[in-house]
């Protein structure tokens, strides 16, 4: 599973892994936009974690490979 940063990839994300139903995402983004805010705000009512990365960090143990690169040690 790679790590999802689009609006597309979580949305898809949401629905595949069945946090969030078609229906659910549908009527939240046909309301609040399409966008990462709407997204992050189905993440937290759904799953009590603030957004997108904090869920795929806690829950599947993934951070941004992005972020990884550029860590120093």
């Amino acid at each position: 599973m790679e790590y999802p940063k689009t609006v597309d990839e979580v949305y898809d994300f949401l629905e595949d892994n069945e946090i969030a139903s078609q229906e659910t995402l549908k009527v939240v983004t046909d309301i609040n936009g399409y966008n990462m805010e709407a997204l992050n705000n189905i993440v937290y009512s759904r799953t009590g974690y603030n957004d997108i990365e904090q869920l795929l960090e806690c829950e599947y143990g993934m951070t941004d490979p992005d972020l990884d690169e550029n860590m120093e040690i």
